[in-house]
């Protein structure tokens, strides 16, 4: 969820603030993840961060994935409690 925080503050000294890391761990796992993914996902300029047209369709599945992910949990922990 590093990538999703960081898309949504679009700064990374906000971003770790939130995850509670430091700005240069987030900023090694970003670049992890794009070495992975063969993709740059972030435009950096010494003053900004803008996402990527390819990172934001990236950003959407991550978001659909949650959304599935958390209804699925909730739907489970609303069987077993009946």
């Amino acid at each position: 969820m590093l990538f999703v925080e960081l898309a949504q503050q679009l700064n990374y000294t906000r971003a770790a603030q939130a995850l509670g890391i430091s700005k240069g761990y987030l900023s090694e796992q970003i670049k992890t993840l794009e070495n992975e993914l063969q993709c740059p996902l972030l435009l950096r300029t010494t003053r900004s961060v803008r996402l990527t047209p390819k990172a934001s369709v990236r950003l959407n599945r991550a978001w659909r994935s949650a959304i599935r992910y958390f209804s699925l949990s909730a739907a489970w922990a609303s069987s077993i409690l009946r």
